[in-house]
């Protein structure tokens, strides 16, 4: 004998629809009530009068601003920032030479002498150790090569003498491969942990984007705008004072070149 389920009974005795099909008008309806929970104290009132509304996080995306609602004051008022495009090269530590500049662009040659390097650095005067690794720091760089093989290239963050002075994160170009790459130094020890990025053009010019979160104490490599590795295990050991370099050597006796187009740098403070 088949019995009926609660919800497949009428209503009521003078009136036939079932118990779920009146559930699912009363929902439909609700849905489309556009005055819904709106009165003080309901969701939608709470939601929006809320002092910070509880979206997940990277949920607002750049469709919902409009073009030029935001100013330098809603950017970041708790951080050292930096915005260059290397319309100077004043404030930089040049080396040996061999880097001119240009508006948008730092440009490096080696000559033809085989293992020459030319290396920019930044040391902010009187401000210490800059990268701490202890406070969030962000950078985004792009860069061209003239070619990628038989090159060895750093762009990063922190200290880089090749010695146990070194720490930092960024990216290293060496023949031909890509990596992600941490160094760090710790009681005269140096070590770089790198890992390889594949599938980019090193010819073009690519953004090249490195994030350290020190809520999550992890670091985030970005390659044209795409997520390309997540550090979890590795960092850098000790504060630097220097906030960043540029470096390119070649490995034979060939003119290479690399142009890094702009810098933006933060550091929560």
């Amino acid at each position: 004998m088949a019995i009926d389920t609660w919800g497949n009974i009428p209503k009521a005795q003078d009136d036939n629809q079932k118990i779920n099909e009146a559930i699912d008008e009363a929902v439909t309806d609700h849905l489309a009530d556009s005055n819904a929970h709106i009165d003080t104290g309901e969701s939608v009132d709470d939601h929006k009068t809320a002092v910070v509304i509880d979206h997940p996080a990277a949920s607002v995306v750049n469709d919902k601003v409009p073009p030029g609602e935001l100013n330098q004051s809603k950017i970041s008022d708790t951080e050292l920032q930096v915005y260059t495009a290397f319309e100077s090269l004043d404030g930089w530590n040049l080396g040996a030479g061999g880097i001119t500049n240009s508006l948008l662009s730092a440009f490096f040659q080696t000559t033809s002498s085989i293992n020459t390097q030319r290396m920019m650095t930044a040391e902010p005067s009187g401000l210490g150790d800059i990268n701490s690794y202890s406070d969030d720091t962000f950078f985004q760089t792009a860069v061209k090569l003239s070619s990628s093989a038989d090159v060895l290239v750093y762009f990063m963050t922190g200290g880089f003498a090749d010695d146990d002075s070194d720490n930092g994160f960024g990216f290293k170009i060496e023949d031909g491969q890509l990596f992600a790459i941490i160094v760090r130094a710790v009681a005269s020890s140096r070590t770089e942990f790198t890992t390889e990025i594949t599938g980019i053009t090193l010819t073009n010019i690519n953004v090249y984007k490195a994030f350290f979160d020190a809520s999550e104490n992890k670091i985030y490599f970005y390659v044209n705008g795409v997520l390309k590795h997540t550090e979890e295990t590795n960092f850098p050991g000790e504060a630097t004072p220097t906030l960043f370099f540029y470096s390119i050597e070649n490995k034979v006796g060939v003119n290479k070149f690399m142009a890094a187009a702009y810098l933006l740098y933060s550091r929560e403070i």
